[in-house]
């Protein structure tokens, strides 16, 4: 069965109390229930593996006035605390990553937490906000919606390899990134998730 939501707390948490009989599995981005919520993917499950990684970028409306990471850069140096970013909840690594890059570049701006990255991205095609930092796979089938000005990563996305990293552009950033990974609830047979 398919519970999503909170980031992939609510299917996690679900999980935590399934039987280990193989038949549960979740896969989610690991870096969520790292966090405080009662959900711990070392204690509450078996890693089974990782098959990918969330990698945040830097988006902005398609018709922004900002169409690098310099002008946007240069509009909050002019205006500190004017701009208004987006992210998917306090604690995420969009949210961690877009601080991040914020502070280690003297850049001020207002913060607007949303409830999941599609909202986020919503945000932004409605132009409701400046600028956001979301996962760079949700850019996908919105290219004529917003704008990707750069990747929070050490090295370009294989599948949009036409984004700069934020270190080739040469601005100072943190890499923070969520892996994705599939779990089984604790104590499931090992024989069980080698053949899964």
């Amino acid at each position: 069965m398919n519970k999503p939501g909170s980031s992939g707390i609510t299917g996690a948490t679900k999980a935590t109390v399934a039987r280990s009989d193989g038949n549960t599995v979740v896969v989610t981005s690991a870096g969520s229930i790292l966090r405080d919520t009662g959900v711990n993917s070392f204690d509450g499950f078996e890693i089974i593996a990782q098959t990918g990684n969330l990698t945040p970028a830097v988006i902005v409306p398609a018709a922004s006035p900002f169409q690098s990471v310099q002008d946007l850069m240069n509009a909050a140096k002019c205006n500190p605390g004017s701009l208004r970013w987006a992210h998917n909840g306090r604690g995420g690594f969009q949210q961690v990553a877009g601080q991040s890059f914020l502070k280690r570049n003297g850049l001020q701006a207002q913060g607007v937490p949303f409830k999941g990255d599609d909202p986020t991205r919503a945000a932004v095609v409605g132009e409701q906000i400046d600028f956001a930092f979301v996962g760079i796979q949700q850019a996908s089938w919105f290219e004529n919606e917003l704008l990707v000005l750069a990747l929070v990563a050490p090295e370009r996305d294989p599948i949009r390899d036409d984004v700069a990293t934020l270190a080739e552009l040469g601005f100072d950033r943190v890499v923070v990134s969520s892996p994705i990974a599939f779990f089984a609830p604790k104590g499931t047979d090992p024989t069980m998730i080698s053949g899964m």
